[in-house]
């Protein structure tokens, strides 16, 4: 990738000017140059991926996290120092989830925090912290080895790494299995003199004052992907199941919520099932690249839109990507939870978020219905079979999703 490229890449993650010249010294760090960094011991600045632009995180394999290291985060970090461990390691310590409901906790997956059980005073201490560390990720020990709670906080890599989710967790985790430095890396995010997240300007500075690279998870992505990397299942499988599943003949839904502007959004799904009748579940699930996930998880409620048959038009437009309402072209009125209901659909149910949990490459929402209603003349729903549009007792529409 050209320098350029690369400077342009970094101004876009951090928010600044292209006429700022304070990034002549500051040369993007490419995923081999990360690698080799992590393979010698040395801290990264990461940014970039699924979190929001500009935040950053200070990492560093859990290895070479002493007290120095730790207390070099929590200085010029400031943010929770977190310690990122395997699905498989978090299980042989015994790490339960942090909170039964893991829908807030800005989609990193938090477990109860955590303590050396031997050779730790108060645990807050930069070396008591270091020692709890060590502690956790030393294959020799188990659960017995720590106490909870305490004051570092584990974080638990989703499975499939960053061709999984795009986290710095999983950046970390797998610059560690890339870098033979083990599977767990300390993190702590950056922030600002004013307690924000640093960005910018700030992020620029911190890294040439202490000569620390910046990589992007982007870049770790694209390259793992141009290598030729599957991610967690075999692509041929993933096609021969979509195939299969095909079969199954579904309805059509379009998922709607408000997203952080207040602006109503929404996207297509036909992943949709009732759960429960006491007390009153639904169930969806939504791709995790989705930004309509992103704003469910914000807003903390939906609505479920059942399309009706010729509602083809709404099933093939919220089918891209971070697509909002068109006032001009979609009726829609607020419901109970003053969230978009589209109108001239079959019916819709208006939900409360009661969790949200992974599901492979998708996330499952299990939502708590608290309105419903339906079309009063009951048209023929829109169905969905073998990758097209069908009608009840019809031959399939041209359109396709």
């Amino acid at each position: 990738m050209p320098v350029v490229t690369q400077h342009s890449k970094l101004i876009e993650i951090l928010n600044l000017p292209m006429i700022n010249s304070s990034l002549t010294n500051l040369t993007p760090c490419t995923p081999d140059q990360a690698i080799a960094e992590f393979r010698a011991g040395r801290m990264l600045i990461i940014t970039g991926g699924r979190h929001s632009q500009g935040d950053a995180d200070l990492v560093i394999p859990a290895r070479s996290a002493g007290a120095e290291e730790v207390n070099f985060m929590a200085r010029e970090g400031r943010g929770l120092i977190c310690l990122a461990l395997t699905g498989k390691r978090c299980d042989e310590l015994g790490l339960e989830p942090m909170a039964e409901r893991r829908v807030p906790l800005d989609k990193a997956d938090f477990t109860v925090s955590i303590e050396a059980a031997e050779g730790v005073t108060t645990g807050i201490s930069a070396a008591d912290r270091a020692r709890t560390v060590a502690a956790a990720i030393d294959p020799a020990n188990g659960s017995e080895s720590l106490v909870r709670p305490g004051h570092v906080f584990p974080l638990r890599e989703r499975l499939g790494g960053v061709l999984a989710r795009a986290g710095h967790v999983e950046a970390a985790i797998d610059l560690g299995r890339m870098s033979d430095v083990g599977e767990s890396a300390v993190l702590c995010q950056i922030l600002d003199d004013d307690g924000e997240a640093a960005r910018g300007q700030y992020l620029v500075d911190l890294a040439r004052r202490h000569d620390l690279k910046v990589l992007d998870v982007d870049h770790l992505v694209e390259q793992l992907k141009a290598e030729g990397e599957e991610g967690p299942e075999d692509s041929r499988v993933t096609g021969d199941l979509r195939r299969l599943l095909g079969h199954f003949a579904t309805g059509v839904t379009v998922i709607t919520t408000t997203d952080r502007e207040g602006e109503a959004c929404g996207t297509t799904a036909n992943a949709f099932t009732s759960v429960s009748l006491d007390p009153p579940l639904i169930l969806v699930c939504l791709a995790r690249g989705s930004q309509t996930l992103e704003s469910i998880r914000d807003r903390g409620g939906f609505v479920a839109n059942i399309l009706a048959d010729g509602q083809q038009e709404h099933s093939n437009w919220f089918a891209r990507k971070g697509v909002r309402l068109k006032p001009a072209e979609h009726d829609f009125r607020r419901g109970k939870l003053d969230l978009p209901i589209l109108d001239g659909t079959l019916a819709h149910v208006e939900c409360e978020v009661e969790r949200i949990d992974e599901g492979g490459d998708h996330e499952i929402i299990l939502g708590r219905v608290v309105s419903s209603g339906h079309h009063e003349s009951a048209p023929d729903p829109l169905l969905f079979f073998r990758g097209g549009y069908r009608s009840l007792g019809l031959p399939p529409h041209p359109n396709h999703i």
